[in-house]
C-alpha cells in the first residue's frame, strides 16, 4: 500500500477541523497495523499541533467576545483589532519573518539567496521603497496594495521601475510631482510578491523593509511590522554595530519578538586576516551581550545557531553562475533556518498569541481597576445622601465579573501553552 504523505496529513487536518476524531483514530490504527512508525509519529504531531492551534483560536475568540461588551466603555477598539489579527494569522497558519537592518545592509540580497533566485530589487543604493510581503502562490503575481483597498497588479520589471529607490523613473516621478518619498508612498500599504518557491509553501511569509534610519517615517512604518511578525532576521555589518541598531534591538525588537536571527553581512567589502575577523566577532559578542543583557558566554553559544557570518553578494554571484554557495555562510544559516521552521515555528505562533493575550489582558485589567476605583469613589460620595443609581451598581458588577473572567482565562491560556512550549 502506497500512502501519499502530504495528502494523508492534509486529510487529517481537515478531519480535525471538522471534528471527525473517528477518522483520525482510524488512520492512526491503520498506520499502527502496517508498522509505519514514522508516518504515525507525523500524524500524531499533526493532531497535536492542529488541536492546539484551534484551542488558541478559541482563546482569542473568547477574549474578543469578553472585551466587545465593554469596548466603548473602556476604549478597547485597538486591542480588539489586534486580537482579531492574531486570530486570523493563527487560523491561516502563516508564519512571518521580518527582515530588519539599516538601509543598504543587503536585506533584499539575502532574501534573494534564501529564495534561490533574484526576485527582489537590489543595487548599490537602498532599493526597497515599500514594505514587501513575500508569500507562496503556484503562479507568480506581484501586487501593490493601497490603503483605499485598491490593488495594482504589475510585472516584476514594472515594479522595479515604479517602486524602487534606485529607479530613474521613480526619481523622475518624485521630482515631477514635487514630493518626498514619504509623501509619495503615504497612500500605499505594501507590496506583495506571490511566488512558486518551495521555502514559502508551508505558510512561511517574508517581509522585506525599506531599512532603519532611512527616514523617521520609514522607521515608524518598518517597526510597526514587528508586532505582526513571529521572528526577525536582523542584518548587521561587520564594520559597525551602530548605536541606533543597539537601541532598536533593545527597545523595539527584543521585547516583542522571542526569536531573532543575526546575519553579519558584507565581509566581502573588507580585507582582513582571520585573526582580525575573530577580533570583530569577539567585539560583536561583547556588544550584543550588553544590548540583550545576557552573559557573553550565552551569546558566544548562539554562533552557528542564531548568529551567522554571511557573504550575500558572493552567494548571489555564485547562484547566477549555477555554482555552490558553500563557504558563504548560507548553507549553515539555511540549515538552522529550516530546522527552526520544522521544530519551533508552531510553538512560536502560540507564543505570539499568548504574548498578545497576556499584554492586552493586563492592559484591560488596568483599565477595569481604574474604572472600578472611579465608580467606588462615586458610590462612596453618594452613599447615605441619595439612592445609588442602578446603572452604576450594574456597571460595577459587570466590570468585576469581567475582571475575574480575564484573570481566569489568562491562567487557562498559560497552562495550555506550557504543554506545547519548545524548550
Amino acid at each position: 500500500m502506497i500512502i501519499e504523505q502530504e495528502q494523508l496529513l492534509g486529510a487529517v487536518r481537515k478531519a480535525i477541523a471538522a471534528g471527525d476524531r473517528g477518522y483520525v483514530e482510524k488512520i492512526q490504527r491503520l498506520l499502527t497495523s502496517i508498522g509505519d512508525r514514522e508516518l504515525l509519529a507525523q500524524v500524531r504531531a499533526e493532531v497535536q499541533t492542529t488541536e492546539a492551534r484551534y484551542q488558541f483560536v478559541e482563546f482569542l475568540s473568547r477574549m474578543v467576545l469578553m472585551l466587545t461588551d465593554v469596548e466603548g466603555k473602556l476604549g478597547l477598539e485597538s486591542q480588539i483589532n489586534d486580537l482579531n489579527q492574531k486570530r486570523k494569522a493563527l487560523e491561516t497558519g502563516v508564519f512571518r519573518f521580518l527582515v530588519l537592518g539599516d538601509f543598504n545592509r543587503g536585506k533584499s540580497t539575502i532574501l534573494n539567496v534564501l529564495l534561490g533566485q533574484e526576485i527582489l530589487p537590489i543595487g548599490l543604493t537602498p532599493t526597497t521603497a515599500l514594505p514587501t510581503f513575500v508569500r507562496y502562490r503556484s503562479q507568480e503575481k506581484i501586487k501593490v496594495c493601497f490603503k483605499t483597498g485598491k490593488v495594482e497588479e504589475l510585472s516584476l520589471e514594472e515594479f522595479k521601475e515604479n517602486y524602487t529607490f534606485n529607479s530613474k523613473s521613480f526619481k523622475q516621478k518624485l521630482k515631477m510631482l514635487n514630493k518626498s518619498v514619504a509623501d509619495f508612498l503615504a497612500p500605499i500599504e505594501c507590496a506583495v510578491f506571490e511566488l512558486p518557491v518551495k521555502l514559502l509553501q508551508e505558510g512561511i511569509e517574508l517581509i522585506d523593509t525599506a531599512g532603519l534610519n532611512y527616514s523617521p517615517e520609514e522607521n515608524e512604518k518598518t517597526l510597526s511590522y514587528i508586532e505582526k511578525s513571529h521572528a526577525v532576521i536582523f542584518i548587521l555589518s561587520p564594520l559597525c554595530f551602530t548605536v541606533d541598531e543597539k537601541k532598536f534591538l533593545k527597545t523595539q525588537i527584543r521585547p516583542k519578538v522571542k526569536n531573532v536571527f543575526f546575519l553579519i553581512n558584507g565581509w566581502e567589502k573588507i580585507c582582513l586576516e582571520e585573526g582580525e575577523c575573530q577580533e570583530i566577532r569577539e567585539e560583536f559578542t561583547t556588544q550584543l551581550s550588553n544590548s540583550l543583557n545576557i552573559p557573553e558566554e550565552e551569546v558566544f553559544n548562539l554562533w552557528g545557531k542564531k548568529i551567522f557570518d554571511v557573504y550575500a553578494l558572493e552567494a548571489t554571484q555564485r547562484l547566477e553562475k549555477g555554482e555552490s554557495i558553500e563557504g558563504t555562510g548560507f548553507k549553515e544559516f539555511t540549515e538552522a533556518f529550516n530546522q527552526f521552521i520544522e521544530r519551533e515555528c508552531f510553538a512560536e505562533k502560540l507564543y505570539t498569541s499568548l504574548n498578545a493575550m497576556n499584554t492586552i489582558g493586563h492592559q484591560v485589567l488596568k483599565k477595569i481597576d481604574e474604572q472600578l476605583n472611579n465608580e467606588n469613589k462615586k458610590i462612596s460620595f453618594l452613599e447615605g445622601e441619595v439612592k445609588i443609581p442602578e446603572n452604576l451598581e450594574a456597571e460595577r458588577i459587570q466590570l468585576t465579573a469581567l475582571r475575574t473572567e480575564i484573570i481566569s482565562l489568562l491562567e487557562e491560556i498559560k497552562v495550555e501553552y506550557s504543554k506545547y512550549r519548545v524548550n
